[in-house]
């Protein structure tokens, strides 16, 4: 199923991106990725908001 979902997430990616060229595909991804690993690192140093 995860295998599944992996394939339909690659083809949606292709589908938004027709016409793009690889690199700019590269790009993007690599600009995605930045930032999910800048968020990560973000929610890892967070103080709890006292409640």
């Amino acid at each position: 199923m995860l295998d599944q979902a992996h394939h339909w997430q690659e083809d949606i990616f292709a589908e938004l991106t027709t016409g793009w060229s690889d690199k700019k595909r590269r790009d993007f991804q690599q600009a995605m990725t930045d930032l999910m690993e800048r968020s990560y690192a973000m929610d890892a140093c967070a103080t709890p908001t006292p409640r």
